[in-house]
């Protein structure tokens, strides 16, 4: 996981590591020396960015895309993020959290896997850790699709085009 702690985010990946005990999570990102010393073995104390951040989205399995959770003053929490970008145009397999946006952007199932509670995030997990090929097939749906319709250059044409 990369992003910002949240107490939802800890809710999420603190389930995981109870659910699935021997996984090998990776968590980078700031604010996470809030959270509850169960997460400490997993949290690596730095932000990734840059080339690192893209090179952390390729080397992982399985990029879990969570969304935070609605602030004061705002009118919901997110439904999708820059990670719901940056993981597919990057190579990664995309498990995101469920929203009526990221429907919008990636296929369900073909380019990117949702979950919509913390036990369906657990089964995803533990059900795409041993499909590399199912994997594979998807991380690659969501590249191109991420690469032809999402990228800066399909962006800035499709607003000239609606200038």
């Amino acid at each position: 996981f990369i992003g910002t702690w949240s107490p939802h985010k800890e809710e999420y990946l603190s389930f995981l590591i109870t659910e699935l005990p021997e996984l090998n999570l990776k968590i980078w990102g700031g604010g996470w020396h809030n959270a509850d010393k169960t997460l400490a073995p997993y949290i690596q104390g730095i932000a990734v960015m840059g080339d690192l951040y893209a090179i952390a989205i390729q080397c992982s399995k399985i990029n879990i895309a969570l969304l935070s959770e609605q602030v004061v003053g705002a009118s919901s929490g997110d439904l999708i993020t820059s990670r719901t970008f940056h993981i597919p145009a990057s190579g990664g397999f995309m498990l995101h959290q469920d929203s009526k946006e990221i429907k919008n952007y990636f296929e369900q199932d073909e380019e990117v896997i949702l979950f919509d509670s913390k036990e369906h995030f657990a089964k995803q997990v533990k059900k795409y850790l041993d499909l590399d090929a199912e994997r594979n097939r998807i991380s690659m749906n969501g590249y191109t699709r991420a690469q032809s319709e999402h990228s800066l250059d399909a962006r800035a044409k499709l607003l000239i085009d609606l200038v």
